[in-house]
């Protein structure tokens, strides 16, 4: 998928989640935006690869949708966040999660379990019409949520 349906998907499911987040807000739905690109992070032309110097190393070693897109990274880095903030913890989380979700909706699919050779793929292809569709219907659901001034 492409970033800003990343980005869409992680802000709509953080809007719901400020329901039960009681503090930090703000910094809550800031973080899980910035984090909705993390696990590309291994895809040296991705928003975040081209940011981060080590993208390219990172995808020598280990290729793009292996480590970073496996809940055996996830849950560690979410347990570490969890030591110092739980507001970084879970926005981490949902934002990572999230990613992998859409991410198992591709042809190409994520190994969540990697080094595991288990696969999830689907058929949504990355940034033909279904994807777009997609991020319209998260977009309008985002400016629902936003007009009833819940949260």
């Amino acid at each position: 998928m492409l970033f800003y349906t990343h980005v869409a998907f992680s802000a709509l499911i953080g809007l719901f989640a400020l329901d039960y987040i009681a503090e930090d807000k703000i910094i809550f739905l800031s973080l899980l935006i910035l984090f909705a690109s993390f696990p590309d992070m291994d895809k040296p032309d991705s928003k975040i690869g081209r940011k981060i110097k080590i993208s390219k190393i990172i995808n020598l070693i280990f290729g793009h949708r292996t480590i970073f897109h496996s809940l055996f990274f996830i849950a560690p880095v979410y347990i570490l966040f969890s030591l110092f903030s739980r507001t970084i913890a879970l926005s981490f989380l949902l934002a990572s999660g999230s990613h992998l979700l859409l991410d198992a909706l591709t042809p190409k699919g994520i190994f969540p379990l990697y080094p595991l050779k288990y696969k999830i793929k689907g058929s949504i292809k990355t940034g033909k019409f279904a994807e777009k569709v997609l991020f319209l219907i998260m977009a309008t659901a985002i400016a629902i949520k936003l007009s009833t001034g819940q949260s």
